[in-house]
């Protein structure tokens, strides 16, 4: 993964009918390996900012349009949209099960928090006060999981500094 993730990073599943076909040609038997493209689905990196690790069904797409990624949150039965042509009538056939181990993004709700409230800091994106740096940072000391801050402590160390 990059380090630098946003809305738009996301995995592309593309879905193939392959089948062979035994063709006699002429008296000469001919093995044909035949592709066949049967649909795609996708699946957003981040979700609410945070990396997506959870089990989720996905629907399949019959053909990818132009600007595929705006149909990412749709819901079975509600997935119509002007280009959007769905496999099976949108129901969802692709079931996914995503479990990130990562050494540069957390699964922790509140050192994530504090990660989000650095970032905006750095990028200047925080015009208002320091209250919610400071709630994420009050965020750290309630957090029970000690290896998750162990597994982090040199990337949060590093935050915590920069942030005095």
């Amino acid at each position: 993964l990059p380090t630098q993730l946003n809305e738009k990073h996301h995995i592309l599943f593309s879905f193939y009918h392959i089948s062979c076909d035994l063709a006699t040609k002429g008296g000469s038997k001919k093995r044909e390996a035949l592709e066949t493209q049967v649909g795609y689905a996708w699946l957003p990196v981040l979700k609410d900012g945070r990396l997506a690790s959870h089990e989720q069904s996905i629907l399949v797409a019959a053909s990818l349009p132009a600007g595929y990624l705006s149909y990412q949150n749709l819901t079975p039965g509600k997935a119509n949209g002007p280009d959007m042509k769905w496999v099976d009538g949108g129901k969802p056939l692709f079931k996914v099960s995503i479990h990130v181990v990562s050494t540069i993004y957390t699964q922790e709700e509140r050192l994530n928090n504090y990660f989000q409230e650095c970032q905006k800091v750095e990028r200047g994106e925080s015009q208002a006060s320091s209250s919610e740096l400071v709630q994420s940072i009050e965020g750290l000391l309630g957090m029970e999981k000690i290896h998750v801050i162990v597994h982090f402590l040199p990337v949060l160390l590093n935050q915590l500094l920069y942030s005095l």
